[in-house]
């Protein structure tokens, strides 16, 4: 029989899945230029430059371990790579779609870099389960900034996007950060919400119906 915390694994697995089905088809079968990958190493940048800031503050704060991971590194995290994003918008990427893969591309290259020291502080056990997790990390919160950011290209209500992308960016991190330190058991609820959000900015930009992707895989 199949206990708890097995099935919220399992659950968690098949959302993953499901996400990274939808991110292989219609994300990567795209025409992506190699050079994409390298916004990767602009995000293992961040990691490193957030993790030299967050030793250096996490003292001065009146705060606990737990406290500054929750409220703390969402911040300082956020901004860095919002900033590296501003940088490539500045850019002026073509179109939409290639905002969105170097903010996917950012976030995953932070994400490998954290999950890297996770697993040289905690043990290789840890590696399988945050790597399921990934998708619903930091390459979503660099891929909201990276959406809000194209938006001000837009000559509606939808310029006024970025201003939301960050605080909202900073507010599902810090989402994460709180039920992975306090209520782990229920970090399922925050893939689904996280896998929807997900889902949404991906069909948004894309354009996609879901039912023909599906059919004619």
């Amino acid at each position: 029989m199949v206990s708890g915390p097995d099935f919220i694994f399992i659950f968690e697995s098949v959302i993953m899945l499901f996400v990274i089905f939808i991110v292989f088809h219609v994300i990567l079968s795209q025409e992506v230029e190699p050079s994409s990958f390298i916004y990767m190493f602009f995000g293992l940048f961040a990691m490193q430059i957030a993790n030299t800031l967050e030793i250096s503050l996490f003292g001065s704060f009146i705060l606990t371990t737990n406290d500054a991971l929750i409220f703390l590194s969402p911040i300082i995290e956020e901004i860095l790579k919002f900033g590296i994003l501003l940088y490539l918008f500045a850019r002026d990427p073509e179109e939409e779609k290639e905002m969105l893969l170097q903010g996917l591309m950012l976030g995953m290259g932070f994400a490998n870099g954290e999950l890297i020291g996770y697993a040289v502080i905690l043990g290789p056990d840890v590696l399988f389960q945050r790597t399921i997790l990934l998708p619903f990390t930091h390459p979503l919160f660099s891929m909201i900034m990276a959406y809000g950011l194209y938006q001000t290209k837009q000559e509606n209500w939808r310029k006024y996007l970025v201003y939301l992308s960050l605080p909202f960016a900073i507010l599902l991190h810090m989402l994460w950060n709180a039920v992975l330190v306090y209520v782990e058991p229920f970090i399922y609820v925050v893939v689904i919400l996280n896998g929807i959000i997900f889902y949404l900015i991906i069909q948004q930009t894309y354009q996609f119906n879901l039912t023909e992707l599906v059919s004619t895989s």
